[in-house]
């Protein structure tokens, strides 16, 4: 902490391995990273409780695989003039 502002520790699932759990009380917060469309809310909300019972804290969510649903109509609306679609 002296010598950096920010370091980043990656570690595997907080529900399948325990050491992300235990990592998890000794630093300064958490970023849970969820994957869009696939990880069901109670799951996400576990994990976040998960963390908070074992003394850290949860600072933010990143959701992952994230897919942009953008509708054909709004293409053609976006790129018309430029003949792209």
């Amino acid at each position: 902490r002296q010598y950096f502002d920010l370091i980043v520790i990656d570690s595997a699932g907080l529900l399948t391995d325990v050491f992300g759990t235990i990592l998890a009380r000794q630093v300064d917060g958490s970023v849970l990273v969820i994957a869009a469309e696939h990880t069901r809310a109670p799951v996400a909300e576990q994990t976040r409780r998960t963390v908070e019972n074992s003394g850290g804290r949860v600072i933010g969510a990143v959701l992952s695989k994230r897919r942009w649903h953008i509708p054909m109509w709004l293409y053609r609306l976006l790129y018309r003039h430029r003949g792209l679609v």
